[in-house]
């Protein structure tokens, strides 16, 4: 990352890309089938949804997010 900077925040379009592919992943598990916290279950009116990444290849596509430049993200 830059020297000097102090803050990324993802912009929406990422964020929703993210956790579209996030979604992509758990859908063929039993996470999704179960009322647990990790669908959000244990908090009354909370809409259900997987926010764990469980799919292949994290740390490699963090490393290939930070040698573009982190494209989806501002920096400050």
């Amino acid at each position: 990352m830059s020297a000097g900077v102090q803050r990324i925040e993802a912009d929406a379009n990422a964020q929703d890309k993210w956790m579209s592919h996030v979604d992509e992943m758990a859908a063929g598990t039993l996470f999704q089938t179960a009322d647990s916290w990790y669908v959000g279950a244990n908090i009354p009116g909370k809409p259900r949804g997987f926010s764990f990444y469980i799919g292949p290849g994290y740390i490699s596509r963090c490393s290939e997010v930070a040698s573009n430049g982190y494209p989806g993200f501002t920096l400050a």
